[in-house]
């Protein structure tokens, strides 16, 4: 609830060392996320809760943002069923 209004605090990955995406440093040391956008952020691409609906899409996964549904919609060719 507190990620919803923009502010400062100190963010951990909830993935903690397992993060594949961004939440651990090259050293090892645990990413610190001060913005909570910021942090946002990182929790979505985890999420991906932006699916294609094209029939015959590939894409299983899902993407962390709209802007790159909407991109991948106007770009990749989807075959039929």
């Amino acid at each position: 609830e507190q990620l919803k209004a923009r502010g400062r605090g100190q963010y951990t990955c909830p993935h903690g060392r397992d993060c594949k995406k961004g939440g651990v440093q090259p050293n090892g040391e645990l990413t610190i996320f001060e913005r909570n956008s910021a942090f946002r952020s990182h929790l979505q691409l985890h999420e991906r809760n932006f699916k294609c609906d094209i029939p015959g899409c590939t894409n299983k996964k899902g993407f962390a943002r709209i802007d790159q549904l909407e991109r991948h919609k106007k770009t990749v060719r989807h075959s039929a069923p």
